[in-house]
């Protein structure tokens, strides 16, 4: 069904299955997922941060919202507090297939989504 609801229907469809329980998301799986659907939709915004700022629902650890920041420093602040443990292996699985690729996007160099 959400695959036809949505052209990003499979991103969706783990969200769901997710928390209905019968797909386990890691958290950074949770936050990843959580932010391309995002950034999928349009938005107004009151802050530039705004997507993170909803996207801090679905964390255990949600920082102080702070005006001046910007998506990516909100996006890197939220996933070190709820998953500091692992921050080199996340830094090396992220490395984007092209230099000057915006950070959001999140294909890797890998191409295996890590």
């Amino acid at each position: 069904m959400a695959g036809r609801a949505y052209w990003d229907g499979l991103l969706v469809r783990q969200l769901v299955d997710h928390f209905e329980s019968s797909l386990h998301l890691t958290q950074t799986e949770l936050l990843t997922i959580g932010l391309q659907c995002f950034l999928n939709r349009s938005y107004s915004t009151f802050m530039e941060a705004d997507p993170i700022y909803a996207l801090m629902t679905l964390a255990r650890r949600r920082p102080k919202p702070d005006e001046k920041e910007t998506l990516f420093e909100a996006f890197a602040q939220l996933s070190l507090l709820n998953d500091s443990n692992m921050l080199l292996e996340r830094l090396i699985s992220m490395l984007p297939p092209v230099r000057g690729t915006p950070w959001s996007n999140m294909e890797d160099f890998w191409n295996v989504k890590l």
